[in-house]
């Protein structure tokens, strides 16, 4: 497991809306840029939709120098209600790209130093941009996934 270097997020207009000022359980401060930091260093992807829970004091300070050092990125891929969620994470060797869309929890693809490791083709259909990407609880699911 290498460290994160940087961790790039793609939201749909609801998402990046709603998580911009959402606060995160444990923490001070809230939206995107933390939620994405602290799912870099801390996350728990057994726990799915609570992985932020039991997060440690060093797990904070780690993802709010992430923040501060500009290694955390988040834009708005389109204007759509449709929940879509890519996260590109960097590590020093590797690189991983998951996208979810239509739940939070539904992952259709997962992308490691451009090979496919994961496609759900059917909803893939549904899929409008040129190329895929994750919040808190993938980059966990990445690491995990053991390649």
């Amino acid at each position: 497991e290498e460290p994160v270097e940087t961790v790039k997020l793609r939201l749909n207009s609801g998402m990046f809306k709603n998580a911009f000022t959402c606060g995160i359980p444990g923490m001070d401060e809230v939206g995107n840029y933390y939620a994405a930091a602290l799912g870099a260093v801390a996350s728990d992807p057994e726990k799915k939709l609570e992985c932020l829970d039991g997060i440690t004091e060093e797990q904070k300070a780690q993802a709010r120098k992430m923040v501060k050092n500009g290694q955390i990125s988040v834009e708005m891929s389109v204007i759509a209600s449709d929940i879509f969620i890519e996260a590109t994470v960097h590590g020093t060797l590797d690189h991983v790209t998951v996208t979810i869309q239509h739940a939070h929890t539904n992952i259709i693809r997962i992308e490691k130093n451009g090979e496919i490791l994961f496609q759900n083709d059917y909803l893939q259909t549904f899929l409008f941009f040129d190329s895929p990407v994750h919040v808190g609880c993938t980059v966990s699911v990445c690491q995990n996934s053991g390649h």
